[in-house]
């Protein structure tokens, strides 16, 4: 069994509610990588602002993946990620 490879994983926009009033946190989001590498099921798991969730879960949806090979097939696989927004 291989895991599933990130490929296209662009970061999500800092809000800029967020930014403004200082605001820093990390997202954490559990989702499934499917067969075509593509994203379904995503879900929270630990929260930070409500705007950074909600940026974290757009720019998420999108994000493609090499899928997780059992041999020679693609499988469907669960992927967990944590998204830190900082100020720089």
């Amino acid at each position: 069994m291989k895991h599933a490879i990130p490929l296209n994983t662009p970061e999500p926009m800092y809000p800029k509610s967020a930014s403004e009033n200082g605001l820093t946190g990390d997202t954490t989001v559990a989702m499934t990588v499917l067969a075509d590498g593509s994203v379904s099921d995503v879900q929270l798991i630990g929260t930070a602002a409500r705007s950074m969730d909600e940026a974290t879960l757009r720019t998420l949806k999108g994000w493609k993946f090499k899928p997780a090979m059992c041999g020679a097939d693609p499988v469907i696989s669960d992927f967990e990620v944590i998204v830190s927004f900082r100020l720089r």
